[in-house]
């Protein structure tokens, strides 16, 4: 990563609008569809073959205008692309492990105060040793076994079968991600390391002491050198920047009825920026160096996130355009993710966070973050986990939501698994209180 200055110039030349590269994309397409119907009806005709030659010819005509014009318009700059720049953080340059530089300094859940000063300065903070060596093994061979399971040909010990996870009618979460199509897994370690007790402990450390956990899933990153397919570099937001500070999410709708698993997703987008601070997190289960590939987040962007979304200007700007090279509002139900685009400057301040086995990243979720793809011989293999703060759940979600996740719990048959920890934690404690 280069930590020397970004430069936000921009050229001043004028171009066509999105809205003008869209409407000319549009028309060269309406085009190419006509023609086509047209040489597709002379054959059936029986046309003479210098006038279908003809026809033809025209065809690849008017298809190369519009790959020209699609390739053009992704390389326009629309209007709203300079907003927003000026309120980038500088660029930061992260404090290494002083005992292996290969990895981001790390904290002890027993030092909360040095770890929460970092959390403030840089918007993350990484906890060592959360996780035991056993457990991160375990944990793995949790997620190999999940894959044997439910991959036709699938086999941890054979690298050469792992292309099998493209070919699945879910490959796309594999190659883009690295993520499988469950949105909550309840396996015995997983649900372990969710009410392990140093995991808690670094969520409260940030979060203040009544916390709830969430229920996700894990990822896997194949090696590239291996022939595992990349995932996608990206940066973005787990947020939508308008309605989180207005409050106007929807996140108390969320009941988690049986078959709507996706309603445990959803917590992160629909978060409120009253109901903070918010966090997201990655246990990380195997060393993780560099070139593994893995999560990449911008330091700093936490302290200028009100300011950058007050630049923004109008959240209709932000609206998904066909042909646009610029940063975007992907709408969700009731939140969104903002995402960045590849030609933007953010991506030269953001670092990749290596990481040591057993570790655990906590980062605001103001911080622009993503991943970066795998590079190396060698597999990437993580479990996403969240917590929040428990007193602003209304008590119908409070309690739906602990019915649901006792619900999954039992029917995997682990619920006598659940310590007193995880009992609070899981939130099985509002199952106690009486309906209202």
């Amino acid at each position: 990563m280069d930590d020397g200055a970004c430069s936000f110039s921009c050229s001043a030349a004028a171009a066509p609008t999105v809205e003008d590269w869209g409407t000319a994309v549009e028309q060269a397409n309406a085009a190419y569809e006509v023609q086509r119907a047209f040489v597709q009806s002379l054959a059936k005709s029986g046309a003479a073959r210098e006038e279908l030659v003809k026809a033809h010819d025209l065809l690849k005509k008017l298809k190369k205008e519009h790959t020209d014009l699609v390739k053009a318009a992704n390389r326009s700059v629309p209007s709203t692309s300079k907003r927003g720049l000026a309120s980038y953080p500088p660029p930061m340059c992260i404090p290494r492990d002083e005992l292996d530089s290969r990895f981001i300094v790390t904290f002890s859940v027993d030092d909360a105060h040095s770890a929460c000063k970092f959390m403030a300065e840089y918007g993350f903070v990484i906890f060592r040793d959360v996780l035991s060596d056993a457990e991160c093994t375990r944990t793995r061979d949790e997620i190999w076994s999940y894959l044997e399971h439910n991959v036709s040909g699938f086999k941890r010990a054979e690298p050469t079968t792992w292309s099998v996870l493209s070919h699945t009618d879910t490959g796309r979460y594999y190659d883009a991600y690295g993520l499988p199509p469950d949105p909550v897994i309840i396996s015995p370690q997983m649900l372990c390391n969710r009410q392990s007790r140093k995991v808690i402990r670094a969520f409260e450390i940030v979060l203040g002491e009544s916390i709830l956990v969430s229920h996700d899933r894990w990822c896997l990153y194949r090696p590239t050198q291996a022939g595992g397919i990349p995932t996608k570099n990206n940066l973005h937001l787990d947020l939508h920047p308008w309605r989180y500070l207005q409050g106007d999410t929807r996140i108390e709708d969320l009941r988690y009825q049986q078959g709507h698993d996706h309603d445990f997703s959803l917590e992160i987008p629909r978060a409120r920026a009253d109901d903070g601070p918010h966090v997201q997190g990655v246990l990380n289960l195997v060393e993780n160096l560099e070139e593994d590939g893995g999560t990449q987040l911008v330091p700093g962007f936490h302290k200028i996130f009100e300011k950058w979304q007050k630049d923004l200007g109008d959240e209709s700007d932000w609206q998904f355009k066909s042909g646009q090279a610029t940063n975007w509002l992907h709408p969700g139900d009731g939140g969104a993710s903002f995402k960045f685009h590849e030609q933007d400057p953010i991506h030269a301040l953001s670092h990749r966070i290596p990481m040591k086995q057993g570790s655990l990243l906590l980062w605001d979720q103001r911080c622009v973050h993503g991943s970066r793809p795998n590079r190396s011989s060698r597999i990437r293999m993580a479990q996403f986990i969240r917590a929040f703060r428990r007193s602003p759940l209304s008590p119908a979600r409070a309690r739906a939501r602990a019915q649901a996740i006792k619900r999954k719990i039992q029917a995997t048959g682990l619920l006598d698994t659940v310590s007193d920890d995880g009992w609070r934690v899981f939130g099985f404690a509002d199952l106690d209180e009486p309906e209202v």
